[in-house]
């Protein structure tokens, strides 16, 4: 896997080099928000269970309960965030919204983008996701491991 992670122009990003680390090299402190992030956690949320396929995805992968897709969003989102503490749903989501890996990875990432636009700054924020994802994939190769679920991870 290539050490980038990918955003078409228009959104303020292109493909670009990222370094990856145990910590987040990027200073996120203001991510540009038009808007809190419960709500682009909401609105998000909300626009995947209109959209007929993301909706059956998301309601798979959360086991129905579309709170905890706002709550893994909402934490995808904050700037604090850090790689080893993603639970599988948050690392399930993240992967969807940035990898493009698969049907429905082709179908959201666009879909997350054109909602993302209208509410917050994506040349801030989709750094900060791509470094989030790349710093949870060098994890998992590394295999240092993950948080299970909402459990603090066995050491």
């Amino acid at each position: 896997m290539n050490a980038f992670c990918s955003f078409p122009a228009q959104y303020g990003s292109s493909a670009m080099p990222l370094p990856i680390g145990r910590r987040l090299q990027l200073d996120m402190s203001r991510i540009g928000l038009r808007c809190d992030l419960d709500e682009l956690a909401e609105t998000v949320a909300v626009s995947f269970r209109h959209h007929p396929h993301l909706n059956n995805v998301m309601t798979h992968i959360s086991g129905g309960r579309w709170e905890r897709i706002r709550d893994a969003l909402r934490r995808l989102f904050d700037p604090e965030t850090e790689p080893a503490g993603l639970n599988g749903l948050e690392r399930n989501v993240l992967e969807l919204i940035c990898a493009e890996r698969g049907p429905t990875g082709r179908i959201l990432k666009p879909h997350f983008l054109e909602i993302v636009l209208r509410r917050a700054e994506p040349s801030l924020l989709l750094p900060h996701l791509c470094l989030l994802f790349l710093a949870s994939e060098a994890w998992k190769r590394q295999g240092q491991g993950f948080a299970v679920a909402n459990r603090p991870m066995r050491t």
